[in-house]
Parts: C-alpha cells; structure tokens; sequence
C-alpha cells in the first residue's frame, strides 16, 4: 500500500519511547533523518535516512545545509514529498502523543468516526504541547518549571495581520503548502523555525489562507538544555521579531514560492538554498 502521510523527526539520540509511538501511527510512515551524532538505526517501521545518504541523495543542498544542525530535517520533507506526500506531520524526539482510540472502529464500523474525534486541517496546522510547551529561555529561566496544562477548545484561526510565531514540535502541512516547509539557512538553531513562521504567515494570508492553532494532542518531557546558550541563540528574537514582521508586510510574489524567496531576501537570508529545496521537491 502507498503511503501519503508522513511523520518527520530529526535526531541524535537512541530510539526512545516516543520514537516508537510515532512508528505505530496507522497509516503513517515515520521518517527519520539523522546527523552525524545519530546511531545507527534498524527498524522495519522507520525510514532511517542517515548522514551519508543524504550526503549522497542531496549533494549539493546537503553541503550547504552542513552538519549538526537541526535543519537537517529539510531532508525528511525533501524524501516525504518525493515519495508522495499529501500531508507532513513535523515534530521532535521529546513530544510523546496522547493515545486515541476510534470507538466506532472497535464495534466494526472501521470507516466512521465519532464527532471530536480529531481530523487534520486544510492548510497548516499548530497543535500545542503539553508538560514543557515551546517557550523561549528568558521565560525558562525566570519561572519555576511547572508542567502547563493547555485548555481543550475549537481551533483558533489567526486573521491577517495577528502574528503568532508558530514550530516545528507539532505541526501538520497539506501537501498544498508543501514550498513553505523550507528551514531557512543562516539562522540559529533556535530561530531557524520561528523565522520560516514568520516568512510562512505572510505567504498564507497572501494566498487567503492561515493557519489554525489546536488543542495538545502531546506531551513534552523536554531533552536536556543549555538555557544559557538557548537565550544566546534566540537573542536575535528578542532583538528583531517585531521589526522583521513589519518588513515582511512587504513581501512580493504570484506563487507562494515566489513570496517565500522575496520573504528570504527581506530578512537577508540565502535564496540558493531554498531554490535548490524547490528544485527537488
């Protein structure tokens, strides 16, 4: 059977919990890109696509990209859609998903569902996490780590204009949408997808579309971090993110990738990078 539905998660670390749950999503393929610190991965239910095979897939983006960095994940978006995505589920080794179950299915009616039981979205979808939601470090580092526990309520859409920064911990692309996923390269780890949020909302609202943020359907119990070094690599948010919002107001294009390379060039990021991602797409 073909698969359409893709789960994408970067690593370093061993299989864990979490990574297992995600291979037993039915019908969903879990991709799994590595770096150069990630181990050796053997599961029938993982696509593992270690280091050297995207060095050798994606040559040339892959030497641009470089190694040890969390924006290796383009290559698991590169390798879904090559492979006949319709839709992409982004998230992390530390998200662990709730459990659901398809009542309806268990009493033999496989092809409904209950009224709340939750669908995916037309368009891009934000689900929030539960336990250690993504907040930055200045907020880390100033309150006491309490688990946070987010209301259940219908999906908020943004209106145009209402800028909300949005991740990659939990997030769910129509293959539509697909030329917005690009992990902009000359950013910080902990920039690079609060940026591409920023560039993406403008393209949607250009399209007449937005993006709806949902109730958790995860928990994170987060790996360990440096806060320090965290806040160091998100200064350029504390810094800029208003002032670049307000740049990309400026955005020009017809097609959404035309506005993604005009967002880029905004905010004086590579363009080559992204036209290569679209080249393989």
């Amino acid at each position: 059977m073909k698969l359409s539905k893709f789960i994408v998660i970067t690593t370093i670390n061993k299989p864990n919990k979490a990574i297992e749950l995600y291979s037993k999503w039915k019908g969903w393929k879990l991709i799994i890109v590595g770096d150069r610190k990630t181990p050796k991965w053997e599961d029938e239910n993982i696509i593992f696509l270690d280091i050297d095979q995207q060095h050798e897939k994606y040559r040339e983006l892959s030497k641009l990209v470089g190694e040890n960095t969390y924006k290796r994940k383009i290559f698991g978006y590169i390798y879904a859609i090559q492979h006949g995505a319709e839709m992409i589920f982004e998230t992390d080794d530390d998200n662990f998903p709730y459990s659901w179950v398809n009542i309806y299915e268990k009493f033999g009616a496989s092809d409904c569902w209950p009224r709340g039981y939750p669908l995916e979205m037309i368009g891009v979808d934000q689900f929030l996490v539960n336990g250690d939601p993504d907040v930055d470090a200045v907020y880390r580092m100033t309150n006491k780590q309490k688990p946070i526990t987010f209301s259940q309520q219908n999906p908020i859409l943004l209106n145009p204009g209402e800028h909300c920064p949005f991740n990659t911990q939990a997030t769910l692309w129509q293959k539509e949408f697909f030329p917005l996923m690009f992990l902009p390269l000359g950013t910080t780890e902990r920039t690079v997808d609060i940026v591409r949020s920023f560039i993406v909302l403008e393209c949607l609202w250009r399209l007449g579309k937005t993006i709806a943020f949902h109730s958790p359907i995860m928990y994170q119990e987060r790996n360990t971090h440096n806060l320090l070094k965290d806040f160091t690599q998100e200064n350029p948010l504390y810094l800029h993110a208003n002032e670049w919002c307000k740049e990309l107001t400026n955005i020009k294009g017809d097609t959404m990738e035309e506005m993604f390379i005009s967002g880029l060039e905004i905010l004086k990021l590579d363009t080559h990078s992204y036209k290569l991602f679209i080249s393989l797409l």
